[in-house]
């Protein structure tokens, strides 16, 4: 099987136009040594009589992965036929992972669960969820600020975030829910009356904040944990998350009671 998808990898850098029918080729090939294998599997379990807790757990292990692989033959044989799954499976290990397109030239596909995090001006992180798959930006801010009123019992005064969470419906909620100052770039073109709005000193200031996020977020991956989860599934990466963020969080106040 490694020896077949390393022969993958030599074929896509040919770059020709037979190079996906090729590739095609291999990964039916691929499914069919799958397909023995969970055959295999199969009969194995019919035989298997679990004598200890651990055995047990074992067996589980097993039919989850017999599962799993048996969903990822029907994926591959789907695409091969022309097929465009909604919700791949990119990993035996957490079967909620998915591809995420990151836009970047030396990395533009990852594979895991967006984070998204909500930033007070005092370096606390007081919230944040994992998604499943790539939502877009825009689709996740109202709801990060109904869960800000839900905590301290008030809008934010001023909320900033990047070109990715503008719409104008969501300044418009914004707005409506009581927040004073709005800096979201908008993409695209700009009127004049935008332009002026986005030079102001007020949302350059917040944009200049929202900027640190970065810094933070570098810090969440190197310092705490969160460059990869080492629990499985949207509900481990969940739990993950939440324990780096409870801690980076124990230090935050820490240094600023010292302060």
């Amino acid at each position: 099987m490694k020896q077949t998808l390393l022969s993958i990898n030599k074929i896509v850098r040919r770059r020709t136009n037979e190079t996906i029918k090729e590739v095609r080729d291999i990964t039916g090939k691929m499914a069919a040594m799958a397909k023995d294998t969970l055959k295999q599997a199969t009969a194995l379990l019919k035989t298997l009589v679990p004598e200890t807790k651990s055995d047990e757990k074992l067996k589980l292990d097993l039919i989850e992965t017999v599962q799993t692989v048996d969903q990822i033959i029907e994926q591959t044989e789907f695409v091969n036929s022309g097929g465009k799954p909604e919700n791949r499976i990119v990993s035996i290990i957490d079967t909620d992972a998915r591809p995420i397109s990151k836009g970047k030239l030396g990395k533009r596909v990852e594979f895991g669960h967006v984070l998204q995090l909500e930033e007070i001006s005092e370096g606390l992180i007081t919230g944040y969820s994992v998604h499943q798959g790539n939502p877009s930006d825009k689709t996740l801010l109202i709801d990060a600020v109904e869960h800000h009123i839900e905590i301290f019992g008030k809008a934010p005064t001023e909320v900033a975030g990047d070109r990715g969470y503008y719409s104008s419906s969501n300044e418009t909620t914004l707005q409506e829910l009581g927040v004073k100052h709005i800096s979201i770039p908008k993409p695209g073109k700009k009127t004049a009356k935008r332009q002026e709005q986005e030079q102001k000193p007020k949302f350059k200031k917040l944009q200049k904040f929202r900027a640190g996020i970065e810094g933070r977020i570098s810090c969440l991956k190197r310092s705490f944990g969160l460059r990869r989860s080492y629990l499985r599934g949207s509900k481990g990466t969940s739990t993950w998350c939440g324990y780096g963020i409870f801690t980076h969080n124990l230090r935050k106040v820490a240094q600023i009671n010292l302060s």
